[in-house]
């Protein structure tokens, strides 16, 4: 048994280590048609059991008001088998400890995924509820309006919490004492 996870373990690194040589042998030959996005490769049982006894920790963790480590587990899993419902997740986790820049990222990487007709339905049930969850995320991220005297009033700027500006009107080595700190709402 050990033997055989094993022999799957290498051959899928090596049809990777493979596809990538071929890969940079197209690019050193100066073909600039990009390639198709390689299918990743099947996961093997025991990898597929890792990540979901992963995602369940971190689910159990993110359940119990634990973020920080919840986000470490999603992020385990997550490397070993990406699905958006991971990704749901690991923004949740951060939204939770308030990296509300991070979430939105996370968010509308999950949202962006372009997943195939027979998905799962939990797949899809996560892009959507992703969606709401962005749309959420992104009135509390803090925006800076600056004006200018130029024709273009002012442009939002998305903000990190805590985060100061200083005056505009400073210039040369004059320190400036007047910061605006932006807050989550």
């Amino acid at each position: 048994m050990y033997r055989l996870l094993i022999s799957v373990h290498i051959a899928r690194r090596l049809k990777t280590l493979v596809a990538a040589a071929a890969l940079a042998t197209l690019a050193a030959c100066g073909d600039t048609a990009t390639p198709p996005p390689l299918a990743p490769a099947p996961l093997a049982h025991a990898e597929r059991q890792v990540a979901r006894n992963l995602f369940r920790q971190g689910f159990d963790l993110q359940t119990a008001g634990d973020y920080l480590h919840a986000l470490e587990q999603f992020q385990r899993s997550q490397q070993i088998y990406p699905a958006p419902t991971t990704l749901l997740h690991i923004a949740e986790c951060e939204a939770g400890l308030l990296r509300l820049v991070e979430a939105a990222a996370s968010y509308r990487a999950l949202t962006q995924q372009l997943l195939p007709p027979d998905s799962p339905a939990a797949f899809i049930a996560a892009q959507t509820r992703g969606a709401a969850e962005l749309q959420q995320i992104e009135l509390r991220l803090p925006h800076v309006g600056v004006e200018a005297p130029a024709p273009a009033a002012a442009a939002p700027v998305a903000g990190v919490p805590g985060a100061c500006v200083k005056d505009a009107d400073c210039k040369g080595d004059r320190v400036c004492e007047n910061a605006v700190c932006v807050a989550p709402r």
